[in-house]
């Protein structure tokens, strides 16, 4: 018999606005996952009634293919493992912040921001 809740979980993660991505850890080997990508866009106020618009990239990531995420660790959009090593990757994206659970505990909603930066 199968989880209908882990095949509707594989259904997410392989639905358009989804990506194959490489997690590199702090510590450990890269990890190859899947991410639903999502675009952050906000309004800021600041002292003197000025404005200011932020964006930014938001990843959702299964906690099965990343159990613990920290803030400074590395996803690269279609990047690569190759003896054992993360390859390549467009864009790659540095984990900010704290990552967030889900309220059923089986993803993460991460921030990040371009590592160039």
């Amino acid at each position: 018999m199968s989880d209908p809740f882990a095949a509707a979980l594989d259904a997410l993660f392989n639905a358009p606005g989804t990506a194959a991505a490489v997690y590199q850890p702090d510590y450990g080997e890269p990890v190859a996952i899947r991410v639903i990508i999502s675009s952050l866009e906000d309004d800021a106020s600041y002292g003197g009634g000025q404005r200011t618009r932020m964006r930014g990239t938001v990843l959702e990531i299964r906690r099965s293919d990343a159990p613990r995420i920290r803030p400074g660790e590395i996803v690269a959009i279609g990047g690569s493992i190759a003896d054992g090593q993360l390859v390549g990757g467009d864009p790659v994206l540095r984990i900010s912040g704290d990552p967030r659970g889900d309220v059923e505990g089986l993803t993460w909603f991460c921030g990040t921001e371009p590592l160039d930066e």
